[in-house]
């Protein structure tokens, strides 16, 4: 017995689940199956490992990021600490701009190449610097592919080479 809750409509359209050890539900003549109740699961106390971070800011974006020349661009530099903070870049492509008070990058992606930027994240109670890669180009083989997405890259097959 198969059960889809959209009058089988889609269950011809899946593939079979779960009855691959062809198992059965045998309910003596007469009477009508029924819910089992199980044992309530024993309650754990919330543990939080993550430590809080502190009031100094923390760069916390990937070394390496890349994109497809020509496209529109938007990276919000992942920062930890107490606002407000302050934002500045070095080594930023033309047709990027960085907003000091948000930490967005928008902009066009700008021409294949490589470019390495430094972002400085500052406020009251420290300084944080972060050097990030951007490789930019049009197809990406597929060992570069690979390579991106293990570095954190945010690309889409759109971007894959053959």
């Amino acid at each position: 017995m198969r059960a889809d809750g959209l009058g089988g409509r889609v269950a011809a359209l899946l593939p079979r689940r779960a009855d691959w050890a062809e198992a059965r539900f045998i309910v003596a003549a007469g009477t009508r199956p029924q819910t089992l109740s199980r044992p309530p699961s024993p309650k754990e106390a919330a543990v939080i490992l993550t430590p809080k971070p502190g009031p100094e800011p923390r760069i916390n974006g990937p070394k390496v990021y890349g994109w497809r020349p020509g496209n529109p661009f938007l990276y919000r530099i992942p920062t930890t600490g107490a606002r407000p903070i302050s934002f500045s870049a070095k080594g930023l492509p033309a047709g990027l701009n960085l907003d000091k008070d948000t930490g967005i990058v928008t902009g066009t992606v700008p021409p294949r190449g490589k470019y390495a930027v430094t972002f400085t994240a500052k406020n009251p109670f420290a300084d944080a610097m972060a050097a990030t890669a951007a490789p930019l180009q049009e197809k990406w083989t597929d060992k570069e592919w690979g390579l991106a997405h293990t570095e954190g890259l945010p690309l889409g097959d759109e971007g894959r080479g053959s």
